[in-house]
């Protein structure tokens, strides 16, 4: 457009000096693009349901529940299990089932196999459901095999990262609020991402799970 300055005319001409890249295709989206409005909501947009799964259906882990989309016209889902912490039950972690799955996930929620299970028995027991997901249960074609993740808090948080470290196959683990004295980080190449709390007195992250990937990142 023409712009006048000091009696010259010059054109100016809305062309990036760099051109843009056209927008690059997710494959692996399900859903609407998310906003700040649709990611801090209770519930996604996607429909869900759920199915639960008693003790004994599969090996290695006790009973679950399953939350998954029933809108399947987009493809697969990813999928990931989610362990509760050391003497907590599946329904102290249950709200992350529908919430997660109401976004495009397929989450399945534990019980531990005994309530006193420390983090190594809590991650065999959450890979044993998530084989268990992908090959049993009753919505395994609606899952994605090779995106695949784990989730715990407290004990199940420091299952997710010995899991993390032993199944580098594993496309993600969110560890909240993690209790382990094993410290695998060195071992871990799963992209992790870490919730530790200021005021957690159980856990406290100077100790657990961000301090001991911190030290990692130091090195000896």
């Amino acid at each position: 457009m023409p712009v006048t300055t000091r009696g010259l005319t010059h054109t100016c001409q809305n062309t990036p000096k760099y051109p843009r890249s056209p927008p690059v295709h997710n494959p692996y989206q399900r859903g609407p693009d998310p906003t700040p409005g649709s990611i801090t909501a209770v519930t996604g947009p996607f429909a869900i349901a759920s199915v639960t799964v008693p003790a004994g259906s599969g090996q290695g882990f006790n009973d679950g529940t399953i939350y998954y989309p029933t809108d399947t016209s987009e493809g697969t889902f990813g999928a990931v299990v989610v362990m509760p912490g050391f003497f907590a039950s599946q329904s102290q972690i249950a709200w992350y089932g529908p919430r997660l799955a109401s976004q495009g996930f397929v989450v399945m929620t534990l019980d531990s196999n005994a309530l006193w299970d420390f983090p190594t028995d809590r991650g065999k027991e959450q890979l044993a459901a998530l084989t268990f997901l992908t090959t049993q249960s009753t919505v395994k074609n609606e899952i994605d095999p090779n995106r695949l993740a784990l989730m715990g808090w407290s004990m199940g948080g420091g299952g997710t990262l010995e899991s993390a470290a032993s199944t580098p196959s594993l496309k993600a683990a969110i560890p909240l609020a993690p209790w382990d004295t094993t410290n695998v980080s060195s071992q871990i190449t799963v992209p992790t991402m870490i919730f530790g709390a200021d005021g957690d007195t159980v856990a406290p992250r100077l100790l657990h799970g961000p301090a001991l990937l911190q030290r990692a990142d130091q090195g000896p």
